[in-house]
């Protein structure tokens, strides 16, 4: 499905305008993820999406492609939040066909620079060999992640291959939603690779009334411990960007540093109802009146 939908919307991203290509990539997504669609309208942006694709459009920052690589973004992250927050950087290839996984003997995630997905964990003891992860990587060295989501930046970066230690292959994902002024909202993703759901908080950790993409999780997400450690580390990492999604972990009492994401799920994925969309968008003030 994830094929077919890349080569659909690939065709039809040469000829169409920015408009229509988001509307596009938003009806798929809607029909895909049985959300409702609404169309975007993109030159006066009033819901989230809406506005997150307006920034993606219009608005050009410098940083955008350094904190776009996932190699490139470390020297950021440790000039601003320190580099106690880095997970450990065992390697970098340049070319899928370096890859050596018997170089390693912990756990490890190998991730392209250039985009999200593509990521592949091996852990101790596991049969996974060169020639798997070889192909693996040749694959996603292939795609051209700006021609699916017409973020700019990823036309700056360049293919490379990271090799992190890996702290667990279950872990909460925190993400900090941010304008200029810091965070305003944090998405927990759970359970990723076996029942995905997401909840969104406030910053004092009640749950919000939106949804995007997932369905909200049955199971208690309790207030993490570190939570105001994640927003003072979001707060450092935000101030460059009209808005920003700070990723970190909460592991054996540290802040891990994921990523940072400029445009969610490329201004594509659906919310629950237009209401909420729209809700959520008040939080991003583009300034434009």
């Amino acid at each position: 499905m994830k094929k077919l939908i890349y080569l659909f919307i690939t065709v039809f991203n040469p000829v169409l305008s920015n408009s229509a290509y988001s509307n596009l990539l938003f009806r798929v997504n809607s029909i895909r993820l049985k959300r409702p669609y609404y169309r975007l309208n993109i030159d006066h942006p009033k819901t989230f999406t809406e506005k997150i694709n307006y920034i993606k459009f219009n608005v050009r920052n410098d940083f955008s492609p350094t904190v776009a690589d996932k190699f490139e973004v470390r020297q950021f992250v440790a000039e601003r939040a320190g580099e106690e927050v880095l997970i450990p950087l065992l390697k970098v290839y340049d070319r899928p066909g370096d890859i050596d996984l018997s170089q390693f003997a912990e756990d490890i995630i190998l991730k392209m620079t250039n985009g999200s997905g593509g990521n592949l964990m091996v852990r101790k003891g596991q049969k996974i060999s060169n020639e798997y992860a070889i192909e693996f990587f040749r694959k996603n060295f292939k795609k051209n992640i700006y021609l699916f989501s017409r973020e700019w930046h990823y036309k700056k970066v360049k293919p490379k291959i990271v090799v992190e230690k890996l702290l667990s292959d279950n872990l909460n994902d925190y993400k900090f939603f941010c304008t200029r002024e810091g965070p305003f909202a944090v998405q927990v993703d759970v359970d990723r690779f076996t029942n995905h759901k997401r909840n969104l908080y406030d910053l004092d950790w009640n749950l919000l009334p939106y949804k995007i993409r997932y369905e909200n999780s049955d199971k208690a997400v309790p207030k993490p411990e570190n939570l105001d450690r994640m927003i003072a580390v979001s707060k450092k990492l935000c101030a460059d960007f009209m808005f920003s999604r700070i990723d970190l972990y909460d592991f054996e009492d540290r802040i891990w540093f994921g990523e940072i994401t400029l445009h969610p799920g490329g201004g594509g994925e659906p919310f629950d109802s237009k209401a909420s969309d729209l809700a959520f968008g008040k939080y991003v003030d583009l300034n434009l009146k």
